[in-house]
């Protein structure tokens, strides 16, 4: 039960549109197996490449930054 990919290695969200830049490879997509995970992985890796090089970068919102870091540092700080 992994999440639903198009031939692109796309995730799609149930309306059966791609989420633009999100892909998925491996046992996530429904490919079990190591040979599965390692060729998916490969295809999905050459397609986000080739979106990440089609699209420019996003700014950085260091503010969201500072709050993603709190959340994922705050179970060791505990």
């Amino acid at each position: 039960g992994g999440v639903e990919i198009n031939s692109r290695s796309q995730v799609i969200r149930t309306d059966k549109n791609p989420v633009p830049g999100l892909y998925a490879a491996g046992a996530s997509s429904g490919l079990e197996g190591a040979s599965y995970a390692l060729s998916s992985g490969f295809y999905a890796g050459n397609r986000a490449a080739e979106f990440a090089k089609a699209h420019e970068l996003a700014a950085i919102d260091e503010r969201q930054v500072m709050e993603e870091r709190r959340r994922v540092y705050a179970p060791v700080e505990r």
